[in-house]
Parts: structure tokens; sequence; C-alpha cells
């Protein structure tokens, strides 16, 4: 009982069997459902939170952009301006559904609300308890607040699953072939989807909220590994960027002209290319497009050095001035591998002591990633039409085989054990 001396202190101890499980009178271990660790957040953690909440709210209003992009394709198709269409919803998804959406829901309302516990009738009561009193006010404003959120609650995943099964009929050879089935399809969607949410939101968000991240992920992969594909993309955000803020790239290889061209002030981009490690190595090339203005350079080269860096400026061509160097240079030792011409250990200890370099060439290789070298000799190769610049087959080779180096444990050396071993 509450207050009963500890015993040893005037008081038999009573013994389990004495005591009624159902006993009212002894106070619970855990008065609150999310500290008892039975599906409650102590037991999740913070990111278990965090996840099951992306995989609530994205959940519900995630198939909304791509609604979106659906009706603005169809509108590109029926003579309207498909680039236009494209980075308007561009714009919309980046703005609409992940800034606001994120800030709303994520930051504010799930840490308002009891940690995600009861939803709006649970912020009345504890405004209720907050006042100390009945307030008839905040009772109206929970139920008005209920009946929302439960109409919202059934409309928003009505709307999503519904548009996400008419894209369906977009997909290629099912055209036509789904028609009759698209409110059956989501009915039956939504009442799986319901029966599982109805046994709390806690076991929906468990298994909704990995796939969902999970499908977040994917999708910003593929837009990453596209991006330089057509990089106007870009101006989706250049309206919300002020008029006097400038724009670099830290690329090591793309043209800063052809990022500029994508935004809406070609004056105001330019390359800022840091060397790797940045703390340690105090050179930063500048490379300005050839739209760049003076002001922009200036504001750069002042930048840099505020840093304590040491700058140099390159003309915009490919891979620059180090990396126009430095990677061919790689790329031909690689190619002395690949002709037997020497072994790993001798042609890393033929560069570092007969041309006073800290490191061999292979060794660098894997210590910049031997994707990123292929990656960049692909551009000068293209960028410049000269065979000279063309990849080494055993380059390729080593970066199909996901041996990247120091990165991926292997590359020309095998880095999983005790010491660096060369591979060949």
């Amino acid at each position: 009982m509450v207050g009963a001396p500890p015993h040893g202190e005037g008081e038999k101890p009573v013994a389990a069997s004495d005591t009624p499980a159902s006993d009212a009178t002894v106070a619970p271990r855990h008065p609150h459902p999310a500290a008892a660790g039975e599906g409650g957040h102590v037991k999740a953690g913070k990111w278990g939170l965090i996840i099951g909440a992306i995989g609530v709210v994205f959940g519900d209003i995630g198939t909304s952009p791509l609604y979106a992009m659906r009706e603005a394709l169809h509108h590109s198709r029926s003579g309207g301006t498909a680039d236009l269409a494209i980075l308007g919803v561009v714009s919309l998804v980046f703005w609409a559904l992940i800034l606001v959406v994120t800030l709303k829901y994520v930051v504010f309302l799930m840490k308002a609300d009891n940690k995600g516990e009861g939803g709006t009738l649970a912020l009345m009561a504890l405004a209720q308890h907050a006042v100390g009193r009945r307030s008839g006010l905040i009772f109206i404003l929970g139920v008005c607040g209920a009946a929302l959120f439960y109409g919202d609650g059934v409309i928003t995943p009505a709307v999503s699953v519904l548009s996400a099964i008419e894209g369906l009929r977009d997909a290629p050879g099912v055209s036509g072939q789904l028609d009759g089935f698209v409110l059956p399809i989501a009915a039956g969607i939504l009442i799986a989807l319901f029966m599982i949410q109805s046994r709390g939101t806690a076991s929906m968000a468990r298994y909704f909220g990995p796939l969902t991240l999970v499908w977040f992920l994917i999708l910003a992969g593929l837009g990453v590994w596209h991006i330089f594909d057509d990089p106007s993309i870009f101006r989706a955000l250049s309206p919300h960027l002020g008029p006097d803020t400038l724009l670099a790239s830290n690329t090591s290889s793309i043209s800063i002209t052809r990022l500029a061209s994508a935004t809406d002030r070609p004056e105001r981009f330019i390359g800022l290319h840091f060397m790797n490690p940045v703390p340690r190595m105090n050179l930063v090339e500048i490379i300005r497009g050839i739209a760049t203005g003076a002001e922009t350079y200036e504001t750069a080269v002042n930048f840099a050095r505020s840093l304590g860096k040491t700058t140099a400026n390159a003309e915009d061509f490919p891979a620059f001035i180090v990396n126009r160097v430095l990677v061919p240079m790689i790329n031909e030792a690689i190619y002395t591998l690949y002709e037997g011409v020497g072994t790993v250990e001798a042609i890393d200890t033929a560069m570092k002591l007969g041309a006073n370099h800290p490191m061999g060439p292979l060794e660098l290789g894997d210590f910049i990633g031997l994707d990123t070298v292929l990656s960049i000799m692909n551009v000068l190769y293209d960028g410049l039409a000269d065979s000279k610049y063309r990849p080494c087959p055993l380059l390729v080779k080593y970066v199909e085989a996901g041996w990247l180096g120091r990165k991926a444990g292997r590359g020309f050396y095998d880095y999983r054990g005790e010491n660096p071993v060369p591979t060949r």
C-alpha cells in the first residue's frame, strides 16, 4: 500500500500468495502505457518513434505527390509544358511535403501529442489537467479537433490509396485492363489498413514505418543517381532562394557552366573544389563558369581564404587541374598492373621512393574510392574524346565487383585484416 513502512520497520512482510493479484490499492509499476514498454515508446526508443512517425504520417499522404505527378504529366500530354509541370510537382514535394509536413507533424505535433499517445483527445486531457478544472472551451476544442482528425484519418488514406491504384492504369501493358477493378482493389487495401490500425497506431507504425523509410531512401537514391542527367531540376528550388544568394558546387569534375545553366542565377554560381580530406588539405580549386560574375568570384576566394585555404584558379574544363593530372596517373598505374609491368607493391613503392609521393597511386586510388576514380575517368573520356583517358578494364572490373577501396574493405589492397595486403 502507498505509505506502508518498509519491511523490518514494524510490519511483517506479506507473502505473495496472501495478496490478491487484482488489489486495486497497489500502485502499478508503470502508471502510463507508454512507460510499460508493451508497445510503448520507452521500449521503442527515440528512433523507433521517429521511424513510426514517418510511417504513419508519410504513409498516409506519401502517395499524394505521386498522384500530383500523374496529373501533371496528363496535363503536359494534353498540350501543357512538361518541363514546368515536373518542376512544379518537385517544388511541391520538396517544400510542402518534406518541409511543411515534417515540421508540422514529426517535429511539433508528435512532441506535443504526449509522444504520440492518444491523439487530439490526449491533448484535451493534458490541457484540462494543466488548467486544473473542467473547461467547456477546452472540451469543445477537443471534440472539434477529434472530429476533424478522424475525418481526415478516413479521407486522406482513401484519397491516397485510390490515387495510387489509379496510377497503375498508366503502367505499360496495363492500360484499360484495371478500369473495373480500381475501386474494389482500393477498398480491399483500405479495409486491410483499418483492420491493422484498429489494433493501435504502434502496430501499424512498427511494420509500415521501416517500409516507408526504405521507400523514401530508394526514391532519394534514384534521384541523386540521375540528377545530373538533367540538372534543370535545380530550378524547382531556385525561386525560394534570396536574390543575393550565391550557389557553389564542390564537384570534382562536372562542368560548372552546365550546373549553373540549370539555375536562375548563373552569374552567381561558382565551383569550390575542396581537396579530400578537407581538414588536412590546404588547396581549394576555384572554377568560374562562363557566366560567373566578378563579385561572385571575389566572394568565393575570400571565403576560401577565410578558412585558411590556398586557392588555385582553374578553367571550366573536365576534371579541372588536380583531377585532370592526378586521376589519369592513377588510371595509368592500374594499366601498368593490368599489363603485368609490375605488382601492386612494386608500383606503389616505385612511385613513393622514385617520385617522392607520400603514397603510391594504387593506394591513393583505394583511398579516393575506385568508383570515384572511374567516374572521373568517364567524365574525362566523354568530355575530351581522347583515348588516353579510356578507363582501364581492370578498374572497371574492380568497381563491378564492389571492390571500391578502403570504404568497401577491399580494392587493390585488402583492408579487412590487421595490415593491408595486395589483392593481386
